[in-house]
């Protein structure tokens, strides 16, 4: 059986992630609040490109949307 490719994108805020030193290090001490993840698995292999936003300069849902279309993650 071949497994299908699969591509998501997820939209994290910071005050969502629950390990504290992991939010700390990673965004806290960066000023980012956000996160949004390009997400693709194909041949068993996963590729995922971050991109942050600084407090303050959140993303929208029509720019993650539009992020998403140029990285054909939605059609």
């Amino acid at each position: 059986m071949t497994e299908r490719n699969k591509s998501w994108v997820l939209h994290t805020l910071a005050a969502e992630i629950t390990n504290s030193d992991y939010r700390r290090f990673c965004h806290a001490s960066a000023s980012l609040d956000q996160r949004v993840s390009l997400i693709e698995t194909k041949s068993n292999c996963t590729l995922r490109v971050n991109i942050y936003g600084c407090k303050g300069d959140a993303f929208a849902d029509d720019e993650v949307r539009r992020i998403a279309i140029r990285m054909r993650i939605v059609q």
